[in-house]
């Protein structure tokens, strides 16, 4: 039986973290939100990406070139990295605005080859898919707010953690998965928190 594999947006910072710097340091997270996503002076955060050549896939660079990214510009390359995904040979893909992702791979291929080829298809020469998620996370998490921080409090105001529950508990929960709320990763609470940990009710 081919492995199924199934990526939070959190592992997905973590092997970009660990390969680049492509599955697990503090945990970062992305996030997704509807409507247009852009910094109050039109500054794209990731305008040192394109200034630096790393994305030069023709739909990202568009999407990135005037500091905003809509919703349809991000499913227009999301749609290309579905795509390279299933050229490379991935079947069952789902993959969330946010980052997190899950396909299934052919059978006998190993978990490096796995990994590479994922890298390769999101990749800024390839699709920009990830640039473009990190736009996103960029922008709902300027610099100076932590991401533990604001995912405790979020767990907590939620009801899916009590009270006194913090971001050390969060990046030791996070390292494994072992949240102890029910279904853990599979909440549709955990979601909303991790796609917009300042609003989520």
């Amino acid at each position: 039986m081919s492995p199924h594999y199934r990526m939070s947006c959190l592992q997905r910072v973590r092997v970009r973290t660990v390969v680049i710097c492509f599955l697990v340091a503090p945990v970062l997270l992305l996030s997704g939100c509807s409507g247009s996503t852009g910094n109050s002076d039109g500054v794209s955060p990731s305008s040192h990406v394109l200034e630096g050549g790393e994305v030069t896939a023709p739909l990202a660079v568009e999407a990135l070139a005037d500091g905003v990214v809509t919703d349809e510009e991000l499913a227009a390359v999301k749609q290309t990295y579905i795509d390279c995904l299933s050229a490379a040979g991935m079947n069952d893909i789902t993959v969330n605005d946010d980052g997190s992702q899950g396909f299934q791979a052919p059978e006998g291929m190993m978990a490096e080859e796995v990994a590479q080829l994922e890298t390769q298809c999101s990749s800024g020469g390839e699709t920009g898919w990830f640039a473009l998620v990190m736009t996103r996370y960029e922008v709902l998490h300027p610099p100076g707010l932590d991401g533990s921080v604001l995912m405790a409090e979020c767990l907590v105001r939620v009801g899916l953690e009590p009270e006194g529950y913090t971001a050390e508990d969060y990046d030791n929960d996070s390292i494994d998965e072992s949240f102890t709320f029910p279904g853990g990763l599979g909440n549709p609470k955990f979601w909303e928190c991790n796609n917009d940990p300042l609003h989520a009710q």
